[in-house]
């Protein structure tokens, strides 16, 4: 990878979209813990639907995110 990858699409164009190639860990990390956290209120909900939703809505996020790093890996490669 470049010693510079773009991540930050919401800045104007040009050097503050740039980081560090680390910083492509950071969706799928914070996806992940967002997905533990809904996994352990699951647990305290009562309701069946609830339970649905935030597991399914954190697990989305997580593979929407993980999609998003994979299509810059292939971007600037």
């Amino acid at each position: 990878l470049p010693a510079q990858v773009p991540l930050f699409y919401s800045r104007t164009t040009g050097g503050g979209q740039l980081t560090n190639p680390l910083f492509l860990l950071l969706p799928p990390i914070l996806s992940g813990i967002f997905l533990l956290i809904n996994l352990v209120l699951a647990k305290f909900i009562e309701s069946d639907f609830l339970k649905r939703a935030l597991v399914l809505g954190a697990a989305l996020s997580s593979i929407i995110a993980s999609i998003t790093v994979i299509r810059i890996i292939f971007l600037i490669s």
